[in-house]
């Protein structure tokens, strides 16, 4: 996982080429990751220096605040890497790299291009382009049902507590 995701910062204007399903929903899951831990971590910081005047959490606040700024710089940085990811990935299952602008129609735009990015990738064979059967095995299809459903709940958990903490 860690190799996908580090060779997708290794090809940050890299238009050209295909990227497998693998190496794309490697990135995106682990950069979930890190986002999700920045933005609880800067949380916790606001938390721990609001109404105390304590130097202990100050103390313990700042390197929060610190990695919290690495992760921001960090999400900022994978805007720009997954989008020539994602036209890699787009072209790795045999469409044109102009379909990325599909996400642009509302509602709809958007669940086409994931259906886009979840299909499996074509396969040359004699200079014949061929479709693996979808979904190839039982149990991918059930990985990504069970992480796809952790993820919408992880960031429904973080809008909570985010409302919450604006009350």
């Amino acid at each position: 996982m860690l190799t996908s995701y580090f060779s997708a910062w290794k090809r940050p204007f890299d238009f050209k080429g295909k990227t497998t399903r693998k190496e794309y929903w490697h990135f995106v899951i682990l950069n979930s990751i890190v986002t999700v831990i920045s933005y609880v971590l800067f949380l916790s910081a606001i938390a721990l220096t609001s109404g105390v005047n304590s130097s202990f959490s100050v103390a313990i606040s700042i390197p929060m605040y610190i990695i919290s700024l690495i992760g921001l710089l960090l999400f900022f940085g994978s805007i720009w890497v997954a989008l020539p990811l994602t036209v890699r990935r787009i072209r790795d299952v045999g469409m044109s790299w102009k379909w990325i602008f599909l996400v642009s129609v509302p509602y709809i735009g958007g669940v086409f291009v994931v259906i886009f990015l979840t299909r499996s990738s074509i396969i040359s064979i004699e200079g014949k382009e061929y479709y693996l059967r979808y979904p190839t095995k039982k149990n991918h299809i059930v990985g990504y049902w069970i992480a796809s459903v952790l993820i919408i709940a992880l960031f429904l958990v973080i809008f909570t507590i985010s409302l919450i903490a604006a009350v």
